[in-house]
């Protein structure tokens, strides 16, 4: 072979290179583009993820929010005891429960027991709308006398009206 081969030889294998490096630059400039376009697609799923989870912890918040709702709406709709203490007559006094749930296991409370002189036997109920009569110890009536019920442990204060 002679040195004209050698360079027609040389400059096809140059053409050859030349193109091959077109195509090479066209495509590191494509996986280039896909790479970006990747990386914006991870960065929105995970803007995405993020509203997502927000959106989820907003939902629960309403969840819990409802159901709080709607446990005080049912026990705001609970029949409820009332008890009143009324003047009926010189030194008579009666108790009533105006409201519409029974006062069960009606005591009054230990530390007001000495109030009461004597009082009908209401057992351990006082249904509702009904009335028992009782009478205190002395000339001054009580402001108020405290009774339990229901196995609560607190007192409820009853005012003595007259």
């Amino acid at each position: 072979m002679d040195i004209g081969s050698y360079v027609t030889l040389g400059s096809g294998s140059f053409v050859v290179a030349l193109v091959a490096l077109g195509f090479s630059g066209g495509a590191w400039r494509a996986s280039h583009r896909a790479a970006n376009a990747a990386e914006a697609a991870v960065a929105e799923a995970k803007r995405s993820a993020d509203a997502s989870e927000r959106s989820a912890r907003a939902a629960e918040r309403q969840a819990a929010a409802a159901a709080d709702s709607l446990a005080l709406q049912q026990e705001a709709a609970k029949p409820r005891v009332d008890l009143r203490i009324r003047q009926v007559g010189q030194g008579s006094f009666r108790l009533i429960n105006l409201g519409q749930a029974d006062a069960v296991g009606l005591e009054v409370f230990p530390e007001d027991a000495h109030l009461l002189e004597a009082h009908d036997p209401w057992g351990e109920r006082l249904a509702a709308r009904e009335s028992r009569e009782l009478s205190f110890w002395g000339a001054d009536r009580p402001v108020h006398v405290r009774f339990v019920w229901g196995g609560q442990a607190d007192p409820v204060y009853v005012e003595v009206e007259g």
